[in-house]
């Protein structure tokens, strides 16, 4: 019987998204200790107009990350093969399951190669949506994601529904977490946690570098009447005659791309315009 899909399809970025509670310690990679009064001193002197700029920890020991991300989700590695593959990405798997991390940003995945798919008429699944986000944000925060920074929890449903009967079955479910750091957006930052229909994690990627919790510095924030005046002269310059049209702006954070080491989190201004035909999203540094 054919069947075919009435909602959007979830990307399974294979190879690129845990326990009851939200409690933790985040630990700082260098050694120091969080109380150092030395280093807080800029925390307490800082005003609204500026904006901190945080130290991006950087992964030592890819091996011993991946044990503790095992141990996070509850894998059994004895009988797991271990790979470097020539991208940068660390690998532990076997028939079962695959665990990857890229060394350059920490972007993290797994996989259950077993996941089986039973459909359940939507609204009589054994799991409730409720569930399924609380335990998705469980094992992101035991992968090391702070629960602070979680923001923009989506769930999506993959359905199904057969071409000869009104009758819509639940495939899956996906959960998207966007990023805040400081109430600001973290732009390119996101974790997705794919179940299948019982409940049974299939799939987790996460694109979150993790930062030190505390700034390195402050920055100050460039007005955004000064920075639209900045955008606007920018697309003048390249305009070459053609009609420009800028539509928004906004401070962010940013990732940067995946495969590159990035040192710091610093304030940007993201900005859209239109040429011609097409919508165009830029930055520019958004403090000094």
């Amino acid at each position: 019987m054919n069947r075919r899909v009435v909602m959007s399809l979830f990307i399974f970025f294979v190879v690129l998204v845990l326990s009851v509670g939200f409690f933790g310690c985040k630990q700082n990679s260098d050694g120091q200790d969080d109380d150092d009064d030395d280093d807080n001193d800029d925390d307490d002197n800082h005003g609204e107009d500026e904006a901190a700029v945080y130290r991006v920890i950087q992964i030592d020991d890819p091996l011993a990350q991946l044990y503790s991300d095992a141990e996070a989700l509850g894998l059994d590695i004895s009988n797991a093969s271990l790979e470097e593959d020539h991208s940068g990405w660390w690998i532990i798997g076997n028939d079962k399951f695959e665990i990857r991390r890229l060394l350059n940003s920490g972007y993290f995945n797994y996989i259950n190669k077993k996941t089986e798919y039973p459909n359940y008429p939507v609204g009589e699944e054994p799991v409730s949506e409720s569930e399924i986000e609380t335990r998705a944000l469980n094992l992101l925060h035991a992968l090391g994601i702070p629960v602070e920074q979680m923001s923009g929890v989506s769930i999506d449903r993959m359905v199904q529904q057969d071409d000869d009967s009104d009758l819509k079955e639940t495939v899956s479910f996906l959960v998207t977490v966007n990023r805040r750091i400081d109430d600001i957006k973290v732009m390119y930052s996101e974790a997705e946690v794919a179940f299948n229909a019982e409940g049974e994690l299939h799939l987790i990627s996460t694109s979150w570098r993790r930062v030190d919790p505390e700034p390195v510095r402050y920055e100050e924030i460039i007005g955004e009447e000064e920075l639209r005046q900045i955008v606007e002269e920018l697309l003048d310059s390249i305009s070459n005659g053609s009609e420009l049209t800028l539509f928004s702006g906004r401070y962010a954070y940013v990732e940067g791309p995946y495969k590159e080491i990035q040192e710091e989190f610093t304030l940007v201004y993201i900005y859209m315009y239109s040429f011609g035909d097409f919508l165009w999203e830029e930055s520019i540094p958004a403090t000094r």
